[in-house]
């Protein structure tokens, strides 16, 4: 088995730490009691401290003020993958979650398009194999996808993915992609593909997908900003 290995975590410039926290950015929230990755939006930032508002999902999986926490954001030509703890939460409207900056890990991203957030389901198979392994899909652009997943496979693997899509549910998104890059997690193990291989009906399914992210996203900010 191959791992890739994690980088060091970085201390941002002010300048950088500006363009990534701040209002309106999208994140891609991690605990070790939630499986799927939930979506919010930074609504304010303080110092070390960033503000985003309840998700209902973390009522029902019991997660707690001192609970460790990490959030994913996208940007530009980076990944940046945020470490720190839930210092408070706010039970009173808009009901907020602080959480505290402990450490931030710098990716490049190597994808020519730009990814969008997102959480769709899938399933991968193996050349050869009948058995399909249930992941989710954390982020998606044209030339490929992020996806986590309980199971551990092989980098530089050609796989079959289907994922389950709001466009319509009568269709699924279907290609063949490579595994580029693992990297293990505590519950769960994140990979990176490079799609190699989608026909003319699941390109054009891709490319009105990642419209409708465009829009979605837009919309997404907008209504969480209120």
């Amino acid at each position: 088995m191959e791992y890739s290995k994690k980088a060091s975590a970085v201390v941002l410039s002010d300048e950088e730490k500006l363009n990534v926290f701040k209002r309106g950015m999208v994140i891609s929230l991690n605990h070790p009691a939630i499986f799927e990755p939930v979506l919010n939006v930074i609504q304010k930032v303080e110092g070390d401290n960033l503000y985003f508002r309840l998700p209902e999902i973390f009522l029902k999986n019991n997660v707690l003020k001192g609970d460790e926490i990490s959030y994913q954001i996208l940007l530009g030509e980076y990944e940046y993958v945020v470490e720190g703890i839930i210092s408070e939460i706010d039970i009173h409207y808009p009901r907020l979650v602080q959480a505290t900056v402990d450490k931030v890990y710098k990716f490049a991203n190597y994808r020519q398009t730009r990814r969008y957030l997102a959480s769709f389901q899938a399933n991968i198979q193996t050349a050869g194999s009948d058995k399909k392994i249930y992941a989710i899909v954390k982020n998606v652009s044209l030339t490929g996808v992020g996806l986590v997943l309980k199971e551990q496979l092989d980098t530089e693997t050609i796989v079959n993915i289907t994922v389950s899509t709001y466009i319509s549910k009568n269709e699924v998104l279907e290609f063949k992609a490579n595994i580029l890059r693992l990297v293990p997690k505590s519950f769960y193990n994140e990979y990176g593909m490079e799609i190699t291989q989608i026909d003319e009906k699941n390109k054009d399914l891709l490319d009105r997908l990642i419209f409708q992210l465009q829009e979605n996203e837009s919309t997404f900010v907008a209504d969480c900003l209120k």
